[in-house]
């Protein structure tokens, strides 16, 4: 879902097709030890440095990490 909402016409495209289909599955960290899944809570940030990016903050534990198939990169 933070895909659709959030990522540019580009990154949909090279994506989610192959998770329509099957073929990929996506994992993220969102939740923090002090917030929680609360999103407005959240003390990590990413910003951008040239032509990466640079995170800051304390991720607890992710969920299915271990299933994903890729990792894409956008704030």
């Amino acid at each position: 879902m933070p895909l659709i909402l959030g990522a540019s016409e580009e990154l949909k495209q090279r994506y989610l097709p192959p998770v329509a289909r099957g073929e990929a599955m996506f994992s993220y960290g969102l939740s923090e030890r002090e917030a929680g899944s609360d999103t407005a809570a959240m003390r990590t940030r990413a910003v951008p440095d040239g032509d990466h990016w640079v995170i800051s903050g304390q991720k607890s534990w992710i969920t299915m990490p271990g299933s994903a198939s890729t990792t894409p990169s956008w704030p």
